[in-house]
């Protein structure tokens, strides 16, 4: 438990989180591959944030770790030290299929979205998925922590292991 304590401590910034996401989830990222090569950003516009919503976050999403990959991965960076779920759910309003979606970009039904959340100073994270029927209606669910706590079992030994 301290040992991956200490290895989730070490998340400092997005290169760190991607960093962890490898080696600790085994999730299939390139080590070799920078920041840019494996993500995209979303512009406010694409999403259609208001704009207090796109004062508060910057969104970018991480490429498809392998093919037909149903789920999209959304790493959200606050602006700030809290995070904002009215703005969460803006983007997620932004990313489901309607008829203005940019054609160039991938709209993912809501329940096949990860928001993978990190305050502006990466000391809070929040992993963050929609699920119900409708938009609209989808309920939120979460987990999360801070880099400073100290009691972080539920998150080793049950939140993130099944996104191994």
């Amino acid at each position: 438990m301290n040992h991956d304590l200490s290895r989730i401590r070490t998340i400092e910034d997005c290169p760190s989180l991607i960093k962890y996401l490898r080696d600790e989830l085994d999730w299939p990222i390139d080590p070799e591959a920078d920041l840019d090569e494996i993500t995209f950003d979303y512009e406010a516009e694409e999403l259609r944030l208001s704009e207090k919503a796109a004062a508060q976050l910057t969104v970018r999403q991480l490429q498809s770790l392998r093919s037909n990959q149903p789920w999209g991965i959304f790493l959200i960076e606050f602006n700030d030290t809290k995070l904002y779920r009215t703005a969460l759910r803006q983007v997620l309003r932004g990313l489901v299929p309607n008829r203005r979606q940019s054609p160039d970009r991938t709209a993912w039904e809501h329940e096949n979205l990860l928001f993978i959340c990190a305050t502006r100073d990466y000391q809070r994270f929040t992993f963050a998925h929609f699920r119900g029927d409708r938009v609209q209606t989808a309920k939120l669910s979460t987990f999360g922590w801070r880099r400073e706590d100290q009691r972080l079992r539920t998150v080793l030994e049950f939140n993130l292991p099944p996104l191994r």
